[in-house]
């Protein structure tokens, strides 16, 4: 019999096998993985010793029936000794897609340690792998909370729910301004200035949210930034019928040429 064969015999059983202690043990392995983390920290941002403590957690989102719907992953870094924490700045911010978890905002531009790059940014570094301290973080002036939208990261949906609930515009910006409101209530910040930052597909996401959190939840935010952000596709298609997308790229390609 050809060695091929013998192999055949021997590893689909195998995988098999594996597979149904992979099933066995699915809650096993869920109830073991901790569902918050915390460490305090340092990292030194335009020149000061910045002491912060992270967070990375889900929270649940739930049904009418008080049933898990959803359960969000997100990591949430603070600033110590900052005083009266309901006069600190907090910003919510997430990548775009849609389908996108929030690790490139979170470790490749905003968080205290990031993945270094090559000069110009676009390529990580050989292994092996490190991160570093983040000199440009705004955690000196605000505390940040990276977001994954559902069936992002470690964000799934749970229960009964179907993923597809989330997966629309409307669905996905509930369950993000639901986080949001949950957030807010469990860590007491309702008081604190309130900023959303959304990048590529997270500006049509960001600016759902600003609506929809002041109608849904009357929480009024103080300011949205919009990175490299998407609104209007006709912004990014050239076409010669169009000249818009030609207009807003006139101002990015004049500062990359007075740049260089």
């Amino acid at each position: 019999m050809p060695h091929y064969h013998i192999m055949r015999f021997v590893l689909v059983p195998l995988c098999f096998t594996l597979l149904h202690a992979q099933e066995n043990n699915k809650e096993e392995n869920k109830e073991d993985f901790p569902s918050v983390v915390t460490k305090q920290d340092t990292v030194t941002i335009a020149g000061r010793k910045i002491d912060y403590k992270v967070t990375a957690s889900t929270l649940s989102l739930k049904t009418a029936k008080d049933e898990d719907r959803a359960s969000i992953f997100h990591v949430a870094y603070e600033r110590i000794g900052m005083g009266d924490r309901h006069k600190r700045p907090i910003l919510f911010a997430f990548n775009g897609g849609p389908g996108s978890s929030a690790v490139w905002l979170h470790m490749g531009a905003l968080g205290p340690r990031i993945v270094p790059t090559t000069p110009d940014g676009t390529k990580t570094l050989p292994p092996p792998l490190t991160v570093k301290e983040n000199p440009q973080s705004i955690l000196d002036v605000a505390d940040i909370v990276f977001i994954d939208p559902v069936s992002t990261g470690f964000s799934r949906a749970e229960g009964k729910t179907k993923a597809d609930e989330f997966h629309g515009v409307n669905g996905d910006i509930r369950s993000v301004g639901d986080f949001i409101r949950r957030w807010v209530t469990e860590n007491d910040r309702w008081a604190s200035p309130k900023y959303l930052l959304g990048e590529s597909y997270g500006g049509i996401r960001a600016a759902g949210l600003a609506d929809h959190l002041q109608d849904e939840f009357g929480m009024s935010l103080n300011g949205v930034v919009l990175l490299s952000s998407l609104i209007d596709f006709r912004t990014l298609r050239s076409n010669v019928a169009d000249d818009l997308s030609y207009s807003v790229f006139f101002p990015g390609l004049t500062a990359t040429s007075h740049y260089h």
